[in-house]
C-alpha cells in the first residue's frame, strides 16, 4: 500500500511540476512579445498567429489614448500570468500607462487589466480574444 501512495504521490508531483513549467514558459514567451510590441521592436508573431486578429494593435496599451504632444511614455507591466488546461488557457496581467508633454505634464494614461484567452491549434498557440477592462 505504501509503495502504491508513494508512486501515486510522485505522478502526482511530476504532473504539479510540468504544469508550472508550462505555465511559466507560457507567461514568458507572453511576456517577451507584449514588451517587444510596445517598445516597437519586431518580434515573430507566426506562432500564435490569428488571422481574425491583429495581435500588435491589440497589445499595444497606446490604443485608445492621444498620442499628439507626448514627450515622454512611462510604462509598467506586471509579469503575465497563465492558467491552462494544456491544449487553451487564459494569460492576465496588469499595466499602468502614463503620457506626460514636453512640460513634463500628465496629459493622458491609466490602469487596466487585460486578459487574453488562447488555445492550441495545430502546434501553435493562437491569441483568440483580448479583453482590457476599463
Amino acid at each position: 500500500m505504501k509503495k502504491v501512495l508513494k508512486a501515486i504521490s510522485t505522478i502526482l508531483l511530476i504532473a504539479l511540476v510540468v504544469y508550472i513549467g508550462f505555465s511559466a514558459y507560457i507567461s514568458v514567451s507572453v511576456s517577451n512579445l507584449i514588451n517587444s510590441i510596445n517598445n516597437g521592436e519586431s518580434y515573430d508573431t507566426s506562432h500564435i498567429a490569428n488571422n481574425e486578429i491583429d495581435i500588435a494593435d491589440l497589445i499595444t496599451v497606446r490604443n485608445g489614448y492621444a498620442t499628439e504632444n507626448v514627450a515622454r511614455e512611462k510604462l509598467e507591466l506586471s509579469f503575465p500570468i497563465s492558467v491552462h488546461y494544456f491544449t487553451g488557457g487564459k494569460i492576465y496581467y496588469k499595466y499602468t500607462y502614463e503620457a506626460y508633454d514636453s512640460s513634463d505634464e500628465f496629459t493622458a494614461g491609466g490602469e487596466s487589466t487585460v486578459t487574453l484567452a488562447f488555445e492550441m491549434q495545430g502546434l501553435n498557440w493562437v491569441i483568440t480574444d483580448y479583453y482590457e477592462e476599463p
